[in-house]
Protein backbone atom coordinates (compact mmCIF):
# COMPACT_ATOMS: atom_id res chain seq x y z
CA UNK A 1 0.00 0.00 0.00
CA UNK A 2 2.84 2.31 0.87
CA UNK A 3 4.40 1.94 -2.60
CA UNK A 4 1.10 2.65 -4.25
CA UNK A 5 0.67 5.89 -2.30
CA UNK A 6 4.28 6.91 -2.99
CA UNK A 7 3.87 6.33 -6.72
CA UNK A 8 0.59 8.28 -6.70
CA UNK A 9 2.26 11.17 -4.87
CA UNK A 10 5.16 11.25 -7.26
CA UNK A 11 2.78 11.25 -10.19
CA UNK A 12 0.86 14.15 -8.69
CA UNK A 13 4.11 16.01 -8.01
CA UNK A 14 5.34 15.34 -11.53
CA UNK A 15 2.11 16.56 -13.10
CA UNK A 16 2.06 19.60 -10.86
CA UNK A 17 5.67 20.39 -11.71
CA UNK A 18 4.97 20.08 -15.43
CA UNK A 19 1.94 22.37 -15.11
CA UNK A 20 4.06 24.89 -13.22
CA UNK A 21 6.78 24.66 -15.86
CA UNK A 22 4.22 25.18 -18.64
CA UNK A 23 2.70 28.08 -16.72
CA UNK A 24 6.18 29.53 -16.22
CA UNK A 25 6.98 29.17 -19.91
CA UNK A 26 3.69 30.81 -20.83
CA UNK A 27 4.37 33.58 -18.31
CA UNK A 28 7.87 34.11 -19.72
CA UNK A 29 6.49 34.19 -23.26
CA UNK A 30 3.76 36.61 -22.21
CA UNK A 31 6.29 38.77 -20.37
CA UNK A 32 8.57 38.83 -23.41
CA UNK A 33 5.65 39.89 -25.57
CA UNK A 34 4.68 42.48 -22.96
CA UNK A 35 8.20 43.89 -22.92
CA UNK A 36 8.10 44.02 -26.72
CA UNK A 37 4.79 45.83 -26.64
CA UNK A 38 6.08 48.27 -24.01
CA UNK A 39 9.17 48.99 -26.09
CA UNK A 40 7.06 49.34 -29.22
CA UNK A 41 4.75 51.74 -27.41
CA UNK A 42 7.72 53.76 -26.22
CA UNK A 43 9.05 53.88 -29.79
CA UNK A 44 5.64 54.99 -31.03
CA UNK A 45 5.57 57.73 -28.41
CA UNK A 46 9.06 58.85 -29.44
CA UNK A 47 8.11 58.68 -33.12
CA UNK A 48 5.02 60.79 -32.52
CA UNK A 49 7.07 63.23 -30.48
CA UNK A 50 9.55 63.43 -33.35
CA UNK A 51 6.66 63.85 -35.77
CA UNK A 52 5.17 66.77 -33.87
CA UNK A 53 8.55 68.37 -33.25
CA UNK A 54 9.24 68.19 -36.99
CA UNK A 55 5.76 69.56 -37.70
CA UNK A 56 6.52 72.34 -35.22
CA UNK A 57 9.70 73.11 -37.11
CA UNK A 58 7.68 73.62 -40.30
CA UNK A 59 5.21 75.87 -38.52
CA UNK A 60 8.03 77.82 -36.88
CA UNK A 61 9.88 78.38 -40.16
CA UNK A 62 6.67 79.27 -41.98
CA UNK A 63 5.80 81.80 -39.26
CA UNK A 64 9.10 83.58 -39.88
CA UNK A 65 8.35 83.67 -43.63
CA UNK A 66 4.88 85.12 -42.99
CA UNK A 67 6.23 87.67 -40.52
CA UNK A 68 9.24 88.83 -42.54
CA UNK A 69 7.51 88.58 -45.92
CA UNK A 70 10.50 87.21 -47.80
CA UNK A 71 11.67 83.59 -48.00
CA UNK A 72 15.39 84.33 -48.42
CA UNK A 73 15.47 86.80 -45.53
CA UNK A 74 13.49 84.46 -43.27
CA UNK A 75 16.00 81.59 -43.66
CA UNK A 76 18.43 83.38 -41.34
CA UNK A 77 15.96 82.86 -38.47
CA UNK A 78 15.38 79.13 -39.00
CA UNK A 79 18.20 78.37 -36.54
CA UNK A 80 15.94 79.66 -33.76
CA UNK A 81 13.43 76.95 -34.68
CA UNK A 82 16.14 74.27 -34.59
CA UNK A 83 17.43 75.22 -31.13
CA UNK A 84 13.96 75.72 -29.67
CA UNK A 85 12.71 72.28 -30.75
CA UNK A 86 16.04 70.39 -30.72
CA UNK A 87 15.85 69.77 -34.46
CA UNK A 88 18.73 68.89 -36.71
CA UNK A 89 17.37 70.84 -39.67
CA UNK A 90 14.82 73.45 -40.66
CA UNK A 91 15.50 74.62 -44.19
CA UNK A 92 13.86 75.56 -47.47
CA UNK A 93 15.25 74.81 -50.92
CA UNK A 94 15.46 77.08 -53.96
CA UNK A 95 12.17 75.69 -55.27
CA UNK A 96 10.47 76.54 -51.94
CA UNK A 97 10.34 72.98 -50.54
CA UNK A 98 10.59 73.19 -46.75
CA UNK A 99 12.24 70.43 -44.69
CA UNK A 100 12.19 69.82 -40.95
CA UNK A 101 14.16 66.92 -39.35
CA UNK A 102 14.45 65.48 -35.84
CA UNK A 103 17.92 63.93 -35.74
CA UNK A 104 17.64 61.48 -32.83
CA UNK A 105 15.35 59.18 -34.80
CA UNK A 106 16.34 60.54 -38.19
CA UNK A 107 12.72 61.59 -38.58
CA UNK A 108 12.02 63.91 -41.46
CA UNK A 109 8.87 65.80 -42.34
CA UNK A 110 8.72 67.32 -45.80
CA UNK A 111 6.14 69.58 -47.41
CA UNK A 112 5.99 70.15 -51.12
CA UNK A 113 6.03 73.89 -51.42
CA UNK A 114 5.47 77.27 -49.83
CA UNK A 115 3.64 79.41 -52.36
CA UNK A 116 3.92 83.16 -52.76
CA UNK A 117 0.49 84.55 -53.45
CA UNK A 118 0.13 88.14 -54.56
CA UNK A 119 -1.93 90.28 -52.24
CA UNK A 120 -4.42 91.42 -54.84
CA UNK A 121 -7.85 90.75 -56.20
CA UNK A 122 -7.78 88.91 -59.50
CA UNK A 123 -8.34 90.61 -62.86
CA UNK A 124 -6.32 91.27 -66.00
CA UNK A 125 -7.94 94.68 -66.45
CA UNK A 126 -9.36 96.63 -63.52
CA UNK A 127 -11.42 99.77 -63.63
CA UNK A 128 -13.07 101.88 -60.97
CA UNK A 129 -14.24 104.11 -63.84
CA UNK A 130 -17.30 103.18 -65.91
CA UNK A 131 -16.20 101.33 -69.04
CA UNK A 132 -17.79 101.72 -72.49
CA UNK A 133 -16.36 99.76 -75.42
CA UNK A 134 -17.55 100.40 -78.97
CA UNK A 135 -16.70 96.89 -80.11
CA UNK A 136 -15.68 93.59 -78.51
CA UNK A 137 -13.21 92.55 -75.85
CA UNK A 138 -10.73 89.81 -76.73
CA UNK A 139 -8.60 88.34 -73.97
CA UNK A 140 -5.74 86.21 -75.29
CA UNK A 141 -4.60 85.74 -71.68
CA UNK A 142 -6.51 86.34 -68.45
CA UNK A 143 -5.60 86.39 -64.79
CA UNK A 144 -6.03 82.72 -63.76
CA UNK A 145 -6.90 83.59 -60.16
CA UNK A 146 -7.34 80.52 -57.94
CA UNK A 147 -7.78 76.87 -58.93
CA UNK A 148 -11.02 75.14 -57.91
CA UNK A 149 -12.26 71.55 -58.40
CA UNK A 150 -14.09 72.81 -61.50
CA UNK A 151 -11.16 74.71 -63.02
CA UNK A 152 -9.46 78.11 -62.80
CA UNK A 153 -11.19 81.28 -61.66
CA UNK A 154 -10.05 83.14 -64.82
CA UNK A 155 -10.90 86.83 -64.33
CA UNK A 156 -10.70 89.02 -67.43
CA UNK A 157 -12.14 92.32 -66.15
CA UNK A 158 -12.98 93.48 -62.65
CA UNK A 159 -15.03 96.70 -62.67
CA UNK A 160 -16.59 98.81 -59.95
CA UNK A 161 -19.77 100.14 -61.54
CA UNK A 162 -20.56 99.89 -65.28
CA UNK A 163 -19.17 97.68 -68.03
CA UNK A 164 -20.64 97.92 -71.52
CA UNK A 165 -19.14 96.25 -74.61
CA UNK A 166 -21.39 96.47 -77.65
CA UNK A 167 -19.96 93.40 -79.44
CA UNK A 168 -19.49 91.09 -76.46
CA UNK A 169 -16.28 89.40 -75.39
CA UNK A 170 -14.06 86.36 -75.85
CA UNK A 171 -11.87 84.69 -73.25
CA UNK A 172 -9.23 82.29 -74.63
CA UNK A 173 -8.55 80.79 -71.19
CA UNK A 174 -5.19 79.81 -69.70
CA UNK A 175 -4.06 76.89 -71.87
CA UNK A 176 -2.89 78.79 -74.96
CA UNK A 177 -0.56 81.38 -73.41
CA UNK A 178 0.82 81.23 -69.85
CA UNK A 179 -0.25 84.15 -67.63
CA UNK A 180 3.16 83.95 -65.91
CA UNK A 181 6.29 81.89 -66.49
CA UNK A 182 5.94 79.29 -63.72
CA UNK A 183 2.19 78.83 -64.23
CA UNK A 184 1.09 75.19 -64.21
CA UNK A 185 -2.48 74.64 -65.32
CA UNK A 186 -2.81 71.37 -63.33
CA UNK A 187 -4.65 69.87 -66.27
CA UNK A 188 -7.46 72.41 -66.09
CA UNK A 189 -8.76 75.39 -68.02
CA UNK A 190 -11.24 78.04 -66.86
CA UNK A 191 -14.41 77.02 -65.08
CA UNK A 192 -17.29 76.64 -67.54
CA UNK A 193 -19.08 79.68 -66.12
CA UNK A 194 -15.87 81.73 -66.19
CA UNK A 195 -15.10 81.62 -69.91
CA UNK A 196 -17.15 84.15 -71.86
CA UNK A 197 -17.58 83.76 -75.62
CA UNK A 198 -20.39 85.99 -76.89
CA UNK A 199 -20.89 88.43 -79.76
CA UNK A 200 -23.48 90.64 -78.06
CA UNK A 201 -23.53 93.02 -75.11
CA UNK A 202 -24.09 90.30 -72.52
CA UNK A 203 -24.75 88.22 -70.69
CA UNK A 204 -21.11 88.13 -69.61
CA UNK A 205 -20.07 85.20 -67.42
CA UNK A 206 -18.18 85.19 -64.13
CA UNK A 207 -14.85 86.15 -65.74
CA UNK A 208 -16.27 89.70 -65.92
CA UNK A 209 -16.73 90.64 -62.26
CA UNK A 210 -18.77 93.52 -60.89
CA UNK A 211 -16.93 94.42 -57.66
CA UNK A 212 -18.37 97.37 -55.76
CA UNK A 213 -15.49 97.19 -53.24
CA UNK A 214 -12.72 97.32 -55.85
CA UNK A 215 -9.65 99.25 -54.64
CA UNK A 216 -7.09 98.80 -57.45
CA UNK A 217 -4.47 101.13 -55.95
CA UNK A 218 -4.32 99.16 -52.71
CA UNK A 219 -4.33 95.90 -54.68
CA UNK A 220 -1.21 96.88 -56.58
CA UNK A 221 0.77 99.03 -54.15
CA UNK A 222 -0.53 97.90 -50.73
CA UNK A 223 -1.27 101.54 -49.90
CA UNK A 224 -4.49 103.55 -49.86
CA UNK A 225 -4.84 105.76 -52.94
CA UNK A 226 -4.61 108.85 -50.69
CA UNK A 227 -0.98 107.81 -50.07
CA UNK A 228 0.00 108.13 -53.74
CA UNK A 229 2.86 110.50 -52.87
CA UNK A 230 4.46 107.82 -50.67
CA UNK A 231 4.23 105.25 -53.48
CA UNK A 232 5.65 107.76 -55.93
CA UNK A 233 8.65 108.29 -53.66
CA UNK A 234 9.15 104.71 -52.48
CA UNK A 235 9.20 103.29 -56.01
CA UNK A 236 11.43 106.09 -57.26
CA UNK A 237 9.28 107.11 -60.23
CA UNK A 238 10.81 109.29 -62.90
CA UNK A 239 8.44 112.26 -63.03
CA UNK A 240 7.50 113.82 -66.37
CA UNK A 241 6.27 117.26 -65.42
CA UNK A 242 7.18 119.59 -68.31
CA UNK A 243 3.56 120.68 -68.46
CA UNK A 244 1.50 123.42 -70.01
CA UNK A 245 -1.51 124.83 -68.18
CA UNK A 246 -4.72 124.63 -70.21
CA UNK A 247 -8.04 125.63 -68.69
CA UNK A 248 -6.35 125.57 -65.30
CA UNK A 249 -5.21 121.95 -65.74
CA UNK A 250 -1.76 120.45 -66.31
CA UNK A 251 -1.11 119.00 -69.78
CA UNK A 252 2.12 117.28 -70.87
CA UNK A 253 2.88 118.43 -74.40
CA UNK A 254 4.32 115.89 -76.89
CA UNK A 255 3.54 113.21 -74.32
CA UNK A 256 4.07 110.26 -76.69
CA UNK A 257 7.49 111.53 -77.79
CA UNK A 258 8.63 112.01 -74.19
CA UNK A 259 7.47 108.53 -73.21
CA UNK A 260 9.28 107.03 -76.21
CA UNK A 261 12.50 108.76 -75.18
CA UNK A 262 12.22 107.51 -71.60
CA UNK A 263 11.38 103.93 -72.62
CA UNK A 264 14.47 103.86 -74.80
CA UNK A 265 16.45 105.00 -71.78
CA UNK A 266 16.62 101.79 -69.68
CA UNK A 267 17.35 103.67 -66.47
CA UNK A 268 13.77 104.96 -66.23
CA UNK A 269 11.40 102.02 -65.91
CA UNK A 270 8.73 103.76 -63.83
CA UNK A 271 7.29 106.87 -65.45
CA UNK A 272 4.95 109.23 -63.58
CA UNK A 273 3.07 111.56 -65.94
CA UNK A 274 2.05 114.63 -63.96
CA UNK A 275 -1.09 115.84 -65.75
CA UNK A 276 -3.03 115.00 -68.90
CA UNK A 277 -1.34 112.96 -71.61
CA UNK A 278 -2.33 112.39 -75.23
CA UNK A 279 -0.32 110.05 -77.46
CA UNK A 280 -1.08 111.11 -81.04
CA UNK A 281 -1.04 108.89 -84.11
CA UNK A 282 1.93 110.90 -85.41
CA UNK A 283 3.98 109.76 -82.38
CA UNK A 284 3.23 106.04 -82.67
CA UNK A 285 6.12 105.11 -85.00
CA UNK A 286 8.69 106.63 -82.60
CA UNK A 287 7.02 104.88 -79.67
CA UNK A 288 7.07 101.50 -81.43
CA UNK A 289 10.72 101.95 -82.35
CA UNK A 290 11.63 102.74 -78.74
CA UNK A 291 9.74 99.67 -77.52
CA UNK A 292 11.43 97.37 -80.03
CA UNK A 293 14.85 98.60 -78.86
CA UNK A 294 14.12 97.92 -75.19
CA UNK A 295 12.97 94.62 -73.69
CA UNK A 296 12.69 95.98 -70.14
CA UNK A 297 9.10 96.26 -68.81
CA UNK A 298 7.89 99.73 -67.82
CA UNK A 299 5.18 101.07 -65.53
CA UNK A 300 3.46 104.12 -67.01
CA UNK A 301 1.34 106.00 -64.47
CA UNK A 302 -0.74 108.98 -65.60
CA UNK A 303 -1.87 111.11 -62.67
CA UNK A 304 -4.60 113.75 -62.43
CA UNK A 305 -5.55 114.26 -66.05
CA UNK A 306 -7.05 112.66 -69.10
CA UNK A 307 -5.28 109.93 -71.01
CA UNK A 308 -5.88 109.56 -74.74
CA UNK A 309 -4.16 107.48 -77.39
CA UNK A 310 -4.72 107.00 -81.10
CA UNK A 311 -2.54 104.17 -82.40
CA UNK A 312 -3.65 104.57 -86.03
CA UNK A 313 -3.30 101.51 -88.24
CA UNK A 314 0.03 100.40 -86.70
CA UNK A 315 -1.15 99.49 -83.21
CA UNK A 316 1.08 99.53 -80.13
CA UNK A 317 2.35 96.69 -77.93
CA UNK A 318 3.93 98.07 -74.76
CA UNK A 319 5.99 95.77 -72.56
CA UNK A 320 4.67 96.70 -69.14
CA UNK A 321 1.67 98.21 -67.42
CA UNK A 322 -0.52 101.31 -67.64
CA UNK A 323 -2.05 102.83 -64.50
CA UNK A 324 -4.35 105.82 -64.89
CA UNK A 325 -4.96 107.49 -61.51
CA UNK A 326 -7.15 110.50 -60.76
CA UNK A 327 -7.22 111.80 -57.20
CA UNK A 328 -7.91 115.52 -57.71
CA UNK A 329 -8.99 115.98 -61.32
CA UNK A 330 -12.38 117.05 -62.64
CA UNK A 331 -12.91 116.55 -66.40
CA UNK A 332 -15.16 118.69 -68.57
CA UNK A 333 -16.53 118.56 -72.10
CA UNK A 334 -14.83 121.82 -73.05
CA UNK A 335 -11.44 120.52 -71.88
CA UNK A 336 -11.53 117.78 -74.55
CA UNK A 337 -11.57 120.43 -77.29
CA UNK A 338 -7.83 120.88 -76.67
CA UNK A 339 -7.01 117.33 -77.84
CA UNK A 340 -7.04 115.50 -81.16
CA UNK A 341 -9.20 112.80 -79.55
CA UNK A 342 -12.08 115.28 -79.47
CA UNK A 343 -12.91 114.39 -83.09
CA UNK A 344 -13.43 110.69 -82.20
CA UNK A 345 -16.46 110.90 -79.93
CA UNK A 346 -18.97 110.37 -82.75
CA UNK A 347 -20.06 106.93 -81.60
CA UNK A 348 -21.01 108.19 -78.15
CA UNK A 349 -24.61 108.27 -79.37
CA UNK A 350 -24.58 104.45 -79.42
CA UNK A 351 -24.48 104.35 -75.61
CA UNK A 352 -27.15 105.59 -73.25
CA UNK A 353 -26.10 107.39 -70.09
CA UNK A 354 -22.58 108.18 -71.27
CA UNK A 355 -21.27 111.75 -70.84
CA UNK A 356 -18.32 113.33 -72.60
CA UNK A 357 -17.90 115.76 -69.72
CA UNK A 358 -17.16 112.84 -67.34
CA UNK A 359 -14.74 111.03 -69.64
CA UNK A 360 -11.10 110.77 -68.53
CA UNK A 361 -9.82 107.93 -70.77
CA UNK A 362 -10.07 107.66 -74.57
CA UNK A 363 -8.50 104.83 -76.57
CA UNK A 364 -8.66 104.44 -80.34
CA UNK A 365 -6.87 101.65 -82.20
CA UNK A 366 -5.00 98.56 -81.05
CA UNK A 367 -3.14 99.06 -77.76
CA UNK A 368 -1.79 96.18 -75.70
CA UNK A 369 -0.01 96.55 -72.36
CA UNK A 370 1.50 93.13 -71.63
CA UNK A 371 1.35 93.70 -67.87
CA UNK A 372 -2.24 94.87 -67.74
CA UNK A 373 -4.19 98.10 -67.42
CA UNK A 374 -5.81 99.84 -64.48
CA UNK A 375 -8.16 102.81 -64.78
CA UNK A 376 -8.60 104.22 -61.30
CA UNK A 377 -10.96 107.17 -61.55
CA UNK A 378 -14.18 106.45 -59.60
CA UNK A 379 -17.30 108.11 -60.98
CA UNK A 380 -15.66 108.97 -64.31
CA UNK A 381 -15.77 107.27 -67.71
CA UNK A 382 -13.28 105.26 -69.78
CA UNK A 383 -14.18 105.07 -73.48
CA UNK A 384 -12.72 102.64 -76.00
CA UNK A 385 -13.69 103.80 -79.48
CA UNK A 386 -12.80 100.45 -81.02
CA UNK A 387 -12.50 96.82 -79.93
CA UNK A 388 -10.24 95.95 -77.04
CA UNK A 389 -7.57 93.26 -77.40
CA UNK A 390 -5.79 92.23 -74.26
CA UNK A 391 -2.92 90.12 -72.95
CA UNK A 392 -1.96 89.54 -69.33
CA UNK A 393 1.42 88.61 -67.91
CA UNK A 394 1.87 88.85 -64.15
CA UNK A 395 5.66 88.70 -64.44
CA UNK A 396 5.64 92.05 -66.23
CA UNK A 397 3.86 93.63 -63.29
CA UNK A 398 6.13 92.08 -60.67
CA UNK A 399 9.24 93.22 -62.51
CA UNK A 400 8.38 96.93 -62.26
CA UNK A 401 6.89 97.19 -58.78
CA UNK A 402 7.80 95.94 -55.34
CA UNK A 403 5.34 93.02 -55.17
CA UNK A 404 3.50 92.45 -51.88
CA UNK A 405 2.98 88.77 -51.20
CA UNK A 406 1.30 86.61 -48.68
CA UNK A 407 2.72 83.12 -48.24
CA UNK A 408 0.55 80.01 -48.09
CA UNK A 409 1.09 76.25 -48.15
CA UNK A 410 0.60 74.93 -51.63
CA UNK A 411 -2.60 72.94 -51.98
CA UNK A 412 -2.06 69.20 -51.59
CA UNK A 413 1.32 69.58 -49.90
CA UNK A 414 0.77 69.56 -46.14
CA UNK A 415 -1.86 70.34 -43.52
CA UNK A 416 -4.62 71.30 -45.99
CA UNK A 417 -7.86 72.22 -44.29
Amino acid sequence: MINIYRQSGMTTLLITSMLLIVALLLSLASYKNLIYQVKRTQNEVLARQAHWLAEGGLECGFSYIKDIGDISAAKASFGNCESLLNLSEVDISTNNVMRSSFSELAYKKVIKKVKAKRKTSSGALKSSADMYINGSTLFETVDPGEITPDGWECVAIRYKNIFNARAGGTNYGVNITKPYDDFYNQGSDCQTNNKTNIATNGPFLNDFIHDENLEPFYDLFNEHRDNWEKVKTDLNFFVISNTDIIDGRKVVSSCGTIIANEIENNSNRRLWIDGSCEIKSSEISNLNEAISNNSTPVLLLVHDGIFAINTGSDGVYINGMLYHLNTNFIPSESFWSNFDANSHFGNYSLFSGIEKGKTVYHQRGSLIFSGGQVIDSPGDIAYFDQSLRFKYNRDKIDSVIDPHYEFVWQKGSWNDL
